[in-house]
């Protein structure tokens, strides 16, 4: 099964061998949580930016929200979605 919903994103970056890699892989992106976590970050899931509106993670990810957030930095600062 395909769910597809409106997707937000923003600038690229991604983690390799442990360190940020620029623009290395600028597909790769994290659905973010309803809410921050205990320790303040709001990455759920990663994936992958594969059409410019589909973003592909596990089906598992977004289970019982009807409405999901991406990012493409390396960190993400609510509520204004900067780094």
């Amino acid at each position: 099964m395909i769910r597809t919903r409106p997707l937000f994103a923003v600038g690229a970056s991604a983690i390799t061998n442990g360190a940020p890699d620029g623009n290395g892989h600028p597909q790769v992106g994290a659905l973010l949580a309803q809410q921050a976590y205990p320790d303040g970050t709001w990455a759920a899931c990663s994936g992958t930016l594969i059409a410019p509106n589909v973003f592909l993670t596990a089906a598992h990810c977004d289970e019982g929200v009807s409405r999901v957030a991406v990012t493409f930095d390396s960190s993400y600062v609510y509520p204004t979605g900067t780094t």
